[in-house]
């Protein structure tokens, strides 16, 4: 049975739990809790019913008890009463609305059950099977039973108080680089274009803007403008340099917003929330060009990053409620407590102030996203802080240039799907699992309160996470129970987002089949997050890491099936797990800083830890397709256009490019369309233009099939990827060319990277040794 919201590094488990703990391999899962795109999940206001000694959710996987008073948990198997009884549609019923026990082919007269009273009694899991319990209570009245995954109104108890309107806040950095690359333009325009686009903006949503340098400046309602008015001396503390700007002469209107300038952050102003947060009506008549040219005057090359951040967590502490902060920037904070020091290039955060007010932040569920610009170093190690712990979105566009219209393209697509996404505020998730079961590690972004419990300070759906599970004892059971419930507000209604799903358990204990049934994308993604965490933790070398790895697998191998291979050869049912090891390890995120930026490498790292599986598995391995191949088999040959293009898939190695080729590379990033030094012109120009040099391209449907088969193809591949890719266009003259370099560090079965060719590795890898 397939599941979109989940992928397990083990499609099947056996029974002795001896055999996962020989084998080496980490039993590792990871969760989509929620698709970006539009979904449509089952919602219910009915009560919610949940196990008294487990607090398990009632789900598909439980076991109803006839005549339908009981049921049998999944996770602690104790038996619950419920007030109003389950009942099949279409069964036979009596008059009380209970089975009529003498006519329904799903009752077992003999069964223990029928006359078992008593709640939360453990009785023989041996007789438990949630596959067929599944098959059975879809045929029952409750959305509960029927529903894999389902959103359920969240009662009373569960809400502390009524839910806050969605704040969301925009720190824009006003320094003489955002003017100068055009940050400030394209940020303020991408966002004004898309802020209808954010979930209940006509409702109570509320938008706060404020720029800084070395001093912030927060746009300010004018006097006895809006709902609660205003004071006078808002905005201004006592004793500071801190004061107000009106705009001048044309826009200087009692009712026209302002500029409340703060420049001394040793001491918080007294504020009002309602002078500062504006109404989506209220912020299409704001004219942001005036407030522009009064930042320009400023000619400042200061960031106080850190002073902006301790306002942010005053004035939303204050205000009662937590928010979506979303900071769009292009240089390194220089001044103040959040400066950071650029000389050290490491994975580590080089400013504790950070991971201080990141608690702060997580404690007050406030998040912070990025929309990052640099020109040069950003120093992400450090500011990437804030939105690992808070759950908040990343977003980096390097070396960007408002004049390249292709950049300003990128984040205009990006911030549209920011904004539109659906956001839960407050986000509480728990996962449920047996008691056998033990979680060691948790990635992702997010504050571990409980081993157990996480809190999202927003919860945004473009995001996934994952845990590393141990298994401590033998299960007696056909399947393993997961069940994961997330907590948040979703347009200021209390939600809890249901995902229950499990694991085929082997109750023959069959060692063949548990080597057969290992998702190997799954399991590496897997030693990619231990290996990023070990870099966190300034462990060993990600290339020590893999060489180690492979051993340990190699050993529990032999360790569990008593085989000798001999020769040192990996056995055939684990060949591709080196391959694509060897592959991950030569991605962005774990290759060697001497080969790649550190910014690069710690937002890679970002998209390993919550991207989704199908995006993980081209930063692993990029997906190489032989255009060629389609125009030879397809256009001309007139044959249908295939949905799976598998067959036209070529292996990342330059023994495999011929130079009459014409290429599409997807690496999950980018997207390349390489042509080879040979290849026929006429395909070429059936998609791009004959003068077209190498570099960034946008892509556009042609009037000719072959042009309209691969526009289909590229539809299919970025359909679900929340990043929009960059397109480049690469043709191979003979001569020396940046794109060109880029596009073959992509070969990754090659030596690249400072790394050896998988021949290579394989061959110095010594697994007898």
């Amino acid at each position: 049975m397939t599941h979109t919201y989940y992928r397990s590094s083990l499609k099947k488990i056996p029974k002795n739990n001896i055999i996962i703990k020989k084998s080496k391999l980490p039993f590792i899962i990871n969760i989509t809790l929620q698709d970006y795109n539009k979904e449509n999940i089952i919602y219910s206001e009915e009560d919610i019913i949940r196990c008294e000694k487990c607090k398990t959710y009632i789900n598909p996987y439980v076991e109803i008890i006839p005549p339908g008073h009981q049921w049998k948990c999944n996770m602690c198997f104790s038996i619950n009463k419920v007030t109003q009884p389950f009942y099949r549609s279409g069964d036979s019923m009596g008059g009380d609305g209970l089975y009529n026990t003498t006519s329904s082919p799903y009752i077992n007269s003999s069964s223990p059950y029928t006359t078992n009273t008593n709640t939360n009694t453990n009785t023989n899991t041996s007789t438990f099977n949630p596959l067929a319990n599944y098959s059975n209570n879809k045929h029952y009245n409750s959305l509960e039973l029927t529903h894999t995954v389902i959103d359920v109104l969240a009662s009373p108890n569960y809400i502390l108080k009524s839910p806050s309107p969605p704040i969301y806040i925009f720190i824009i950095e006003a320094s003489v680089i955002s003017f100068k690359n055009g940050m400030i333009d394209v940020f303020i325009r991408s966002v004004l274009d898309n802020l209808e686009n954010v979930p209940n903006v006509n409702g109570r949503a509320k938008f706060m803007f404020m720029f800084y340098n070395s001093k912030l400046y927060i746009i300010r309602r004018g006097e006895g403008e809006g709902e609660g008015g205003g004071s006078k001396d808002i905005g201004i503390n006592k004793g500071s340099n801190n004061e107000e700007y009106t705009n001048n002469q044309e826009y200087n209107t009692k009712n026209t917003p302002s500029l409340t300038v703060i420049s001394d952050f040793s001491e918080m102003p007294l504020v009002m929330e309602n002078d500062f947060l504006f109404s989506f009506e209220e912020i299409k008549n704001i004219n942001f060009n005036i407030f522009k040219e009064i930042l320009l005057c400023d000619n400042e090359v200061l960031n106080d990053l850190g002073g902006v951040l301790k306002f942010v967590n005053f004035f939303l502490e204050k205000s009662g409620g937590g928010g979506s902060v979303l900071v769009g920037m292009c240089s390194v904070p220089n001044i103040g407590c959040g400066c950071i020091d650029v000389k050290d290039e490491s994975f580590l955060c080089k400013n504790t102030f950070y991971k201080e007010i990141a608690s702060e932040f997580s404690r007050n569920y406030i998040s912070i996203s990025y929309f990052l610009f640099p020109n040069l170093n950003m120093e992400i190690p450090s500011l990437s802080v804030l939105s690992r712990y808070t759950g908040g979105v990343m977003h980096y566009f390097p070396n960007f240039s408002c004049k390249d219209e292709l950049h300003s393209c990128k984040v205009y697509g990006d911030m549209g799907r920011f904004l539109s996404m659906d956001v839960g505020f407050e986000g509480v998730c728990r996962v449920r699992m047996p008691k056998e079961c033990v979680f060691k590690e948790f990635y992702g972004n997010f504050h571990l309160k409980k081993p157990d419990l996480l809190s999202f300070s927003n919860f945004y759906a473009c995001h996934s996470f994952s845990f590393e599970i141990e298994i401590c004892g033998d299960l007696n059971v056909n399947a393993l129970c997961v069940q994961v419930a997330c907590l948040r507000t979703v347009n200021e209604i209390r939600k809890i987002r249901i995902l229950n799903f499990c694991i085929p358990v082997d109750l023959k204990n069959s060692v063949g089949d548990f080597y057969k049934n290992i998702d190997f994308y799954a399991l590496v993604h897997g030693y990619v997050l231990k290996g990023i965490n070990n870099i966190l933790k300034n462990k060993n070398e990600p290339f020590e890491f893999i060489n180690k790895t492979v051993k340990e697998i190699y050993k529990g191998y032999l360790n569990n099936t008593g085989k000798n291979i001999g020769n040192g050869k990996l056995p055939e049912e684990l060949e591709e797990i080196p391959l694509l090891l060897l592959c991950a390890y030569k991605s962005v995120a774990l290759r060697t800083s001497n080969y790649t930026p550190m910014d690069y490498k710690v937002f890679y790292s970002y998209l390993f830890t919550v991207g989704y599986p199908k995006f993980i598995d081209l930063l692993i391995y990029p997906n190489l397709i032989g255009l060629h191949l389609i125009y030879e088999e397809i256009y001309l040959n007139g044959m249908d256009v295939p949905v799976n293009y598998d067959k036209y898939r070529c292996r990342l190695s330059l023994d495999y490019l011929e130079i009459s080729g014409f290429y599409l590379l997807d690496t999950g990033v980018n997207i390349f369309f390489f042509v080879g030094s040979e290849c026929n012109n006429e395909m070429v120009e059936m998609l791009f233009d004959s003068e077209l040099k190498s570099g960034r391209i946008n892509v556009g449907i042609k009037d000719n099939n072959f042009s309209k088969i691969v526009c289909k193809m590229l539809g299919m591949f970025i359909c679900g990827r929340y990043l929009s890719p960059n397109y480049f266009y690469v043709r191979d003259t003979g001569e020396s060319d940046i794109y060109k370099d880029i596009f073959f560090s992509y070969f990754l079965e090659d030596s690249v990277h400072g790394l050896p060719s998988y021949n290579e590795f394989i061959k110095n890898l010594r697994l007898d040794g």
